[in-house]
């Protein structure tokens, strides 16, 4: 995703730090105005509402414990 005129931008990145993605957009000159984290290494968590959570599953479990 990606929107020149209203600078809507996906990154993704494989291990963060704290306000790393802020950091990059601003080092462009450009501000953040929104933040949306979309998905945790491979569980995708975008159908949750802000302040919610759910349960993993078994599958989701067990391919965590193998990290």
């Amino acid at each position: 995703m990606n929107r020149v005129d209203g600078k809507t931008v996906e990154i993704t990145i494989t291990e963060g730090r704290n306000r790393q993605v802020r950091r990059m957009i601003e080092a462009l000159e450009n501000r953040v105005r929104k933040l949306v984290r979309i998905a945790i290494g491979d569980i995708r968590i975008d159908s949750l509402e802000i302040g919610k959570y759910r349960l993993l599953t078994p599958a989701e479990i067990k391919r965590l414990s193998r990290l």
